[in-house]
């Protein structure tokens, strides 16, 4: 912490003693750098929210609070590397709103940003933190990464997203609706490539919006077939 002080010596006429000027020019002294030093720290906790403000916004998506793209990819990183040491698995699952451009032309784009505002409630309420990632991709997708489980276990915590977003009924005013979502998830392990992975990922959402939508798809990166659809 940065801390201004000054001396200020006031000379009212001629002291007695040499130890009576001291006792004058430091007590000057305090007065003036006691209120300088509360203004340095207050200038200091304007820059350390600033910065934090600043490291926030470059991290997260404005719209829904969630991590962004970039900030996600990091964590996902950090997160293969504990796996090498821990020899845990995990689970990235694509989430993609059915039908979002129609809802957004049927009640137009700020009930759709509502939308994905609750959506991110919904899906970050189901969580756990702190093994669970959760970020917007962009537009109405979203990728959660979900981290020491097996596949059997991330199976199931997809599934129950899914069924979280379809019971719940979005509401704004006198707007009541449904949405419901495609999940597309692929295994994630010490040894897996981050990009095959996505891209895995990716598939089985595609093959998830080709099999009727409001499914789980989850893609095996050692399997011939590819992807086995886990709900309908």
């Amino acid at each position: 912490m940065s801390v201004i002080s000054g001396v200020v010596t006031f000379h009212l006429g001629v002291p007695d003693t040499l130890q009576d000027f001291l006792k004058t020019t430091t007590l000057v002294a305090l007065l003036v750098s006691v209120p300088m030093a509360g203004l340095a720290a207050q200038y200091d906790l304007r820059i350390r929210r600033s910065n934090e403000k600043l490291e926030r916004l470059a991290s997260t998506d404005p719209l829904t609070g969630l991590l962004n793209r970039r900030s996600f990819l990091s964590a996902v990183g950090d997160e293969m590397a504990r796996m090498k040491r821990t020899g845990n698995s995990a689970a990235i699952a694509f989430v993609d709103l059915d039908r979002f451009k129609q809802l957004n032309d049927t009640f137009g784009h700020k009930f759709g940003d509502e939308v994905l505002c609750t959506l991110a409630v919904l899906l970050s309420d189901e969580l756990r933190h702190p093994f669970d990632k959760l970020c917007r991709w962009g537009g109405e997708e979203f990728v959660v990464l979900t981290s020491n489980v097996t596949p059997d276990q991330a199976r199931g915590i997809f599934e129950r997203l899914r069924r979280r977003i379809e019971n719940h009924c979005f509401e704004s005013g006198s707007v009541h609706t449904y949405v419901t979502a495609s999940f597309g998830a692929a295994p994630v392990s010490a040894m897996s490539d981050l990009d095959e992975a996505i891209q895995s990922a990716d598939e089985a959402l595609y093959a998830a919006k080709r099999g009727g939508r409001n499914r789980v798809v989850f893609t095996s990166l050692e399997s011939d077939t590819g992807v086995w659809p886990l709900s309908a």
